[in-house]
């Protein structure tokens, strides 16, 4: 069970909750028979050398520098938002604006700043490109 700390800080009693469920589930998994410790043959134990982490290296780009949203055109934001998700994977909204922003340049998230980057976030959601998985955005498949 993974618990985010921004999640922790924003939302503890649903985080509890969802920890809680977790080790219900997981009591009941330990009813079930274990196998036998030496039923376990060195094979299964092997670790196979094909399935070795792969280390992927984010480019490290310049980060733009704008002095106003009004200069950002939809698509820059766009091209920001896809590096993001690309680098890191499926991310929170609230993070992933956060990091658009300073991509961008912005040292902080005012009123304006977030709500063109959702604008165009959500026309990406509703455009396909991007998909919302619970509480995370994540490239469309």
């Amino acid at each position: 069970m993974r618990v985010w700390s921004t999640h922790w800080v924003r939302q503890a009693e649903r985080q509890i909750e969802k920890i809680l469920k977790a080790y219900e589930k997981v009591s009941v998994i330990e009813e079930w028979p274990l196998p036998d410790a030496e039923a376990v043959t060195t094979e299964e134990t092997t670790p196979d050398l094909d399935l070795q982490p792969r280390i992927v290296q984010q480019s490290q780009q310049a980060t733009r520098s704008f002095s106003s949203i009004d200069e950002v055109s939809s698509e820059q934001i766009r091209t920001v938002l896809l590096e993001i998700v690309r680098g890191v994977g499926a991310t929170p909204e609230d993070d992933l604006m956060r990091l658009a922003a300073r991509h961008l340049g912005f040292a902080r998230t005012g009123r304006k700043i977030r709500d063109r980057i959702e604008e165009t976030l959500h026309g990406a959601i509703r455009s396909g490109e991007f998909q919302r998985t619970d509480d995370r955005i994540a490239i469309a498949r």
